[in-house]
């Protein structure tokens, strides 16, 4: 497995979120603050701020599996399905370099939900 390609595809990746993040933080910060109302404008940017906010929790876990996957990367664990400890499948890797498990055991937990 070439690793520098892995490496160079979760650094983009990273900078690529926190340039995201950083994006939604503008964003919600230009945002007025409104209390609660029945006005629709102050609900509609209630809203925006909320889905905002859900937006940056789930960049934030992505950048988490980023991060987490660079570290495996160090101590040469890197692309080792965390549940069955056999290899992640080279072309999941390709599509998602933070994998954190094998196709077979994301299927079952995706079942399992």
């Amino acid at each position: 497995m070439n690793l520098t390609k892995f490496k160079k595809l979760l650094e983009e990746e990273r900078i690529k979120v926190i340039n995201e993040i950083s994006k939604i933080d503008e964003s919600v910060n230009s945002l007025p603050d409104y209390d609660i109302s029945e006005d629709f404008e102050e609900a509609e940017v209630m809203n925006n701020k909320l889905d905002n906010f859900k937006l940056k929790d789930d960049l934030e876990e992505v950048l988490k599996d980023v991060d987490l996957a660079l570290s495996k990367m160090k101590k040469g664990k890197y692309g080792i399905c965390e549940n069955c400890k056999n290899n992640i499948e080279l072309k999941r890797l390709e599509m998602y370099p933070f994998a954190r498990y094998c196709m077979e055991c994301m299927s079952k937990f995706e079942n399992e939900s």
